[in-house]
């Protein structure tokens, strides 16, 4: 269990190599959202959005659902649209990490595991409950590994216990990237 576990969280032993991305802005007069950051561990990748509001009376950020997918080069993908069994430990993973803000900005992380592999790793991203665009930011893979392989240990790993909470998955609009990639089925 201990080899299923470990890439699926961000290493807490770890100093991450920070990665430059060039992310599209998606914005309409009341919302906008962008990939910020993008962290490399020796397991995966932290990416952390921001998600804005203009009128936070109206509605805050934290109320706004953020999707977001993976396809690596090789074909392999991942999202936060639907629920993922824990069968083969060499398929990408994305969880939640966690976030925080204020009344108008909210960042959101998720942790990205494998690494992926040389070539060009697409990161797709919506907020369905806005009439934003779904949008997309292409990374190479042959940085992400140049960035994993420079990450620096501080002591030995130890492994930590998982929650097995349900997460609670937003419906994304028509014509979504996300609705072309339906969740996996659980094994029956």
């Amino acid at each position: 269990m201990e080899q299923i576990r470990r890439p699926r969280s961000r290493p807490d032993n770890e100093v991450p190599v920070p990665v430059v991305v060039d992310s599209p802005v998606l914005s309409t007069g009341d919302h906008a959202t962008w990939l910020e950051s993008c962290r490399v561990y020796s397991t995966g990748i932290e990416l952390e959005f921001v998600l804005l509001t203009r009128d936070p009376e109206r509605r805050r950020p934290h109320q706004l659902e953020l999707l977001v997918g993976v396809e690596f080069a090789d074909g392999r993908w991942t999202s936060t649209y639907g629920a993922q069994p824990d069968v083969d430990p060499e398929a990408p993973v994305l969880h939640p990490q966690g976030g925080g803000g204020s009344d108008n900005r909210m960042n959101e992380r998720y942790y990205l595991s494998p690494v992926p592999p040389e070539g060009p790793c697409t990161v797709h991203f919506a907020m369905p409950d806005t009439d934003l665009a779904d949008g997309e930011v292409v990374l190479a893979g042959a940085r992400l590994n140049t960035a994993a392989a420079a990450v620096r240990e501080l002591w030995p790993w130890r492994p930590k216990e998982s929650s097995t909470a349900p997460v609670h998955v937003p419906v994304p609009p028509p014509g979504s990237w996300f609705r072309s990639h339906p969740e996996p089925e659980m094994p029956g």
